[in-house]
């Protein structure tokens, strides 16, 4: 697939083969004539054979989560709203969120930027860190993602934005963050163990719906953190990450959308440092012109 490895599968795996293009002579004129498709498993599929990959069909419905079931006892659960309150002995309410978390493009969105850009920096925190490039346009997306999950401060602490901000020009990095016990619960569910080294990134929420909107902005959001033009002047996308689980589970919601991607490795020397890899990176690469073909 365009100079790329191709598809890995096994040798039993069904592949679907269509049918060839064949040219008769009757009465003078040439008439082509294609035979059907048929499936054969994967060891079967021969040299010049074309492989027909069938459309996925996604949802149309937008499914919604309850953070009421991630919330604990120092929570207030309202009609469309979770109120979290101090841990201390005195009961004060500091911070409210959705009760709801529709699961279209903008959430959808959040999963893919915080799959590439966010970590939970302590355990047994509400905190939730994005960061990102100081080179991205992170100030038009990243205050959209909190707002739109209804967040906001109620400790009356002066501050008017329902997130922090810091600008680190030494590593070139532009830090948000915020809190939210319940979201922090529910984001750990669905991925244990999320961000303990690169290595093991995870894509968040692959698994939760099959609407269309909410995947286009899963895949938007993991491009804007991870994603680059492959070469200047290229239409090709490419998401470089150290992690393969990350790249192969995001292969597995391109092919929902009937896009193929590859898995290529790139060219740097791979150190270590307390035997850990630091920069063995990987990349994905998209099909050309991504968007147009979705």
């Amino acid at each position: 697939y365009q100079n790329l490895n191709g598809i890995e599968c096994t040798n039993d795996h069904k592949i679907l083969i269509g049918g060839k293009r064949e040219k008769r002579s009757h009465g003078g004129y040439n008439n082509i004539f294609y035979k059907k498709n048929k499936w054969v498993q994967a060891d079967e599929v021969k040299e010049n054979d074309f492989l027909v990959i069938p459309k996925y069909n996604l949802a149309k419905k937008e499914d919604v989560i309850d953070l009421a079931d991630y919330s604990d006892d120092k929570m207030d659960i309202t009609k469309d709203k979770i109120i979290e309150y101090s841990l201390g002995p005195q009961k004060q309410p500091i911070r409210e969120i959705n009760r709801f978390l529709p699961l279209n493009y903008d959430t959808g969105f959040f999963f893919g930027v915080f799959s590439g850009d966010g970590s939970f920096p302590k355990r047994n925190s509400a905190e939730i860190d994005i960061c990102c490039n100081i080179t991205d346009d992170s100030d038009n997306y990243i205050p959209k993602i909190i707002n739109n999950l209804g967040f906001k401060r109620l400790n009356g602490n002066g501050s008017d934005k329902p997130y922090g901000k810091h600008i680190n020009n030494e590593s070139n990095c532009v830090y948000y963050w915020f809190s939210s016990r319940c979201l922090r619960n529910f984001l750990e569910d669905i991925c244990p163990g999320y961000q303990r080294t690169a290595e093991t990134k995870e894509l968040f929420g692959y698994k939760l719906s099959e609407n269309k909107d909410y995947l286009l902005g899963l895949i938007d959001g993991i491009v804007k953190s991870d994603g680059h033009n492959y070469k200047k002047g290229s239409k090709k996308t490419t998401i470089s990450s150290i992690s393969l689980k990350l790249l192969n589970q995001l292969r597995y919601v391109l092919l929902k959308m009937n896009v193929l991607s590859a898995v290529i490795p790139h060219n740097t020397q791979e150190t270590r440092k307390n035997g850990r890899i630091l920069n063995k990176v990987i990349s994905l690469i998209l099909i050309e012109d991504f968007w147009k073909a979705i």
